[in-house]
Protein backbone atom coordinates (compact mmCIF):
# COMPACT_ATOMS: atom_id res chain seq x y z
CA UNK A 1 0.00 0.00 0.00
CA UNK A 2 1.26 3.34 -0.84
CA UNK A 3 -0.08 6.60 1.15
CA UNK A 4 -1.59 9.18 -1.33
CA UNK A 5 -2.41 13.03 -0.95
CA UNK A 6 -5.87 13.86 -2.34
CA UNK A 7 -6.95 17.44 -2.12
CA UNK A 8 -10.56 18.68 -3.19
CA UNK A 9 -10.42 22.36 -4.67
CA UNK A 10 -13.59 24.27 -3.61
CA UNK A 11 -16.02 25.63 -6.67
CA UNK A 12 -15.97 29.33 -7.98
CA UNK A 13 -19.02 29.67 -6.20
CA UNK A 14 -17.98 28.06 -3.12
CA UNK A 15 -14.79 30.37 -2.58
CA UNK A 16 -16.47 33.32 -2.93
CA UNK A 17 -18.74 31.98 -0.29
CA UNK A 18 -15.05 31.57 1.64
CA UNK A 19 -14.79 27.11 1.16
CA UNK A 20 -10.83 26.75 1.04
CA UNK A 21 -9.69 23.41 -0.55
CA UNK A 22 -9.53 20.09 1.96
CA UNK A 23 -6.63 17.94 2.08
CA UNK A 24 -6.21 14.32 3.27
CA UNK A 25 -3.80 11.89 2.85
CA UNK A 26 -5.12 8.07 2.94
CA UNK A 27 -3.03 4.87 1.81
CA UNK A 28 -4.69 2.74 -0.51
CA UNK A 29 -2.87 0.32 -3.30
CA UNK A 30 -3.68 2.39 -6.25
CA UNK A 31 -4.30 6.44 -7.12
CA UNK A 32 -7.91 5.32 -8.71
CA UNK A 33 -8.54 3.53 -5.09
CA UNK A 34 -7.48 7.09 -3.40
CA UNK A 35 -9.37 8.85 -5.20
CA UNK A 36 -12.74 6.63 -4.63
CA UNK A 37 -11.83 6.34 -0.77
CA UNK A 38 -11.22 10.29 -0.05
CA UNK A 39 -14.78 10.76 -1.98
CA UNK A 40 -16.14 8.70 0.19
CA UNK A 41 -14.70 10.39 3.41
CA UNK A 42 -15.83 13.78 1.94
CA UNK A 43 -18.88 12.58 1.77
CA UNK A 44 -18.55 11.63 5.42
CA UNK A 45 -17.26 14.76 6.79
CA UNK A 46 -19.12 16.84 4.71
CA UNK A 47 -21.77 15.33 3.65
CA UNK A 48 -24.47 18.77 3.33
CA UNK A 49 -21.12 20.69 1.29
CA UNK A 50 -20.01 18.08 -1.25
CA UNK A 51 -21.04 19.93 -4.34
CA UNK A 52 -18.70 22.97 -2.91
CA UNK A 53 -16.09 20.99 -4.25
CA UNK A 54 -14.74 19.58 -7.28
CA UNK A 55 -14.52 15.81 -6.63
CA UNK A 56 -14.33 15.07 -10.23
CA UNK A 57 -10.63 16.32 -10.31
CA UNK A 58 -8.95 16.14 -7.22
CA UNK A 59 -5.49 16.57 -7.05
CA UNK A 60 -3.70 13.47 -6.34
CA UNK A 61 -0.17 12.82 -5.45
CA UNK A 62 1.88 9.68 -4.08
CA UNK A 63 3.37 10.50 -0.28
CA UNK A 64 7.03 11.22 -0.96
CA UNK A 65 9.04 11.05 2.22
CA UNK A 66 10.98 14.51 2.61
CA UNK A 67 8.39 16.47 1.45
CA UNK A 68 5.02 17.66 3.30
CA UNK A 69 2.33 15.30 4.77
CA UNK A 70 -0.65 14.84 6.65
CA UNK A 71 -2.16 12.59 9.24
CA UNK A 72 -3.73 9.89 7.62
CA UNK A 73 -7.09 10.19 7.44
CA UNK A 74 -8.28 13.39 8.37
CA UNK A 75 -9.00 16.44 6.24
CA UNK A 76 -6.61 19.77 6.63
CA UNK A 77 -8.22 23.13 5.73
CA UNK A 78 -4.49 24.41 5.77
CA UNK A 79 -2.22 21.77 3.91
CA UNK A 80 -3.24 23.11 0.23
CA UNK A 81 -2.93 26.94 1.19
CA UNK A 82 0.38 26.65 3.29
CA UNK A 83 1.42 24.67 0.18
CA UNK A 84 1.57 24.22 -3.71
CA UNK A 85 0.92 21.57 -6.04
CA UNK A 86 4.41 21.68 -8.33
CA UNK A 87 2.69 18.77 -10.70
CA UNK A 88 4.53 15.83 -8.95
CA UNK A 89 4.99 16.63 -5.17
CA UNK A 90 3.46 19.21 -2.69
CA UNK A 91 6.38 21.92 -1.74
CA UNK A 92 6.40 25.38 0.75
CA UNK A 93 4.74 28.33 -1.10
CA UNK A 94 7.38 30.89 -2.06
CA UNK A 95 6.84 34.29 -0.71
CA UNK A 96 7.15 37.35 -2.84
CA UNK A 97 9.81 40.04 -1.79
CA UNK A 98 8.45 42.55 -0.16
CA UNK A 99 8.26 45.86 -2.01
CA UNK A 100 10.27 48.72 -0.95
CA UNK A 101 8.09 51.82 -0.21
CA UNK A 102 8.73 54.50 -1.87
CA UNK A 103 9.60 57.97 0.37
CA UNK A 104 8.51 60.93 -0.60
CA UNK A 105 9.81 64.39 0.65
CA UNK A 106 7.44 67.87 0.05
CA UNK A 107 8.60 71.45 0.49
CA UNK A 108 6.91 71.17 3.81
CA UNK A 109 8.45 70.25 7.38
CA UNK A 110 6.87 66.23 7.08
CA UNK A 111 8.05 63.16 4.69
CA UNK A 112 5.66 60.40 4.65
CA UNK A 113 6.16 56.86 2.74
CA UNK A 114 3.80 55.31 0.60
CA UNK A 115 3.32 52.00 1.30
CA UNK A 116 1.86 48.87 -0.53
CA UNK A 117 -0.80 47.26 2.12
CA UNK A 118 -2.70 43.88 2.43
CA UNK A 119 -5.02 43.68 4.97
CA UNK A 120 -6.83 40.50 5.74
CA UNK A 121 -9.74 40.74 8.57
CA UNK A 122 -11.22 37.24 10.01
CA UNK A 123 -13.88 37.10 12.13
Amino acid sequence: MFTYICVFEPTKKAQKNGAVPLAIALEANSEKMAKAMAIVYLGEEYADDMSNFNTSKPIICKDIQGFPRLPIGKFDEKFAIEYEFNGTTWQARTLEPTKTPSITTRDFNHTYATLDLEIALAY
